[in-house]
């Protein structure tokens, strides 16, 4: 789908105001007269790293942000810090995504599938692997994260 740069103005301009893919697509047709399917809106929306903002539970969306704060600054002496945050446009076919960071400093992409299997896609080094101890505080920064999100 090409849009023009006004057109991915307001696409952006929705998203930021809490539209949902189905409600952008919506509008896309109807003010644009562009006909598209949800997949295709929901891949431009990805392609054009457009964020989504959910305004059904804004109170939900500022408690993850506190809350891993403080529990990274108390395990951050102890275990050198990992930190674990969720992409907002999850890819298709996964539950849950995003981005790991470990206590070496290297980052790895992680995904949840529909069948909660978790796994990393890549990492920031070619053959890099978490130690023992990151990947036991990555499992508890992920739960604590997909708990947070009602996913768990």
């Amino acid at each position: 789908m090409d849009l023009t740069p006004e057109q991915d103005a307001a696409v952006r301009k929705w998203a930021a105001e809490g539209e949902s893919v189905g409600e952008i697509r919506r509008r896309i047709k109807d003010e644009f007269g562009i006909p598209c399917t949800f997949l295709e809106t929901r891949l431009y929306l990805i392609d054009h790293t457009v964020d989504m903002v959910d305004k059904s539970a804004p109170a939900e969306k500022e408690k993850p942000a506190e809350e891993p704060a403080p529990a990274e600054a108390e395990d951050a002496p102890a275990a050198g810090g990992v930190s674990v945050s969720a992409d907002t446009v999850v890819p298709p076919g996964a539950l849950a995504a995003g981005t790991a960071t470990f206590s070496d400093g290297e980052t790895g992409r992680w995904y949840l599938d529909n069948y909660g299997r978790m796994g990393f896609e890549s990492f920031s080094k070619p053959g890099y692997r978490p130690s023992p101890g990151d990947m036991e505080l990555f499992k508890q920064r992920l739960m604590e994260l997909l708990q947070s999100r009602g996913l768990m």
